[in-house]
């Protein structure tokens, strides 16, 4: 490895509150979504996501250029929204413990509220070394369709979000069916 951490990971959704999608040792997550945006909290990252988080994001943080000293981690921290640059930082003493370990869609602390993430997540990729944007994952989610017989019944599911749309001929006209939901 490069002396780095690389965490990927596909986001969709969340709420209005302080909602960890990951983090990695320490008392403070490396990525939020708080109050309609993405940060990488107490590391100096300002609002990174665009208002619509009903539509899949790729997210990689990267640390690079890592050294353990004394239990505190030393590096340059970058974080990515779809493949695009944010920020980078460079600290000498975060996070505070890294004993604490790594979470997906969590805080790890037990010290401290979890701040379990709300939305979707697809497809966390950790990678011990500092990745480069050509070497990330960004592939957005495919929706599965779904289409079976139950008895007497046909059932449609799909994953992914999507409307349902019902029509009485294969070329329309279309309306969505209301109140439908993936069983």
């Amino acid at each position: 490895a490069n002396g780095g951490l690389t965490m990927e990971i596909w986001v969709k959704g969340g709420s209005s509150g302080y909602d960890v999608i990951m983090s990695v040792a320490g008392a403070w997550s490396q990525v939020e979504y708080n109050n309609a945006f993405m940060a990488a909290d107490w590391y100096g990252f300002g609002p990174t996501a665009p208002d619509d988080m009903t539509q899949w994001h790729h997210i990689a943080w990267v640390l690079s250029h890592a050294t353990l000293v004394g239990g505190e981690l030393n590096g340059s921290m970058s974080l990515y929204l779809d493949g695009v640059l944010q920020g980078t930082k460079t600290n000498d003493a975060w996070p505070e413990d890294i004993a604490v370990g790594l979470a997906i869609g969590n805080h790890p602390s037990a010290a401290q509220q979890h701040y379990p993430f709300p939305g979707e997540i697809y497809e966390p990729r950790v990678t011990l070394g500092a990745l480069t944007p050509a070497q990330f994952t960004i592939i957005l989610p495919v929706p599965v369709l779904s289409i079976s017989q139950i008895s007497n019944n046909i059932v449609i599911s799909w994953t992914g979000g999507g409307t349902l749309f019902s029509a009485n001929q294969v070329n329309g006209p279309w309306t969505s069916v209301s109140g439908a939901v993936s069983p």
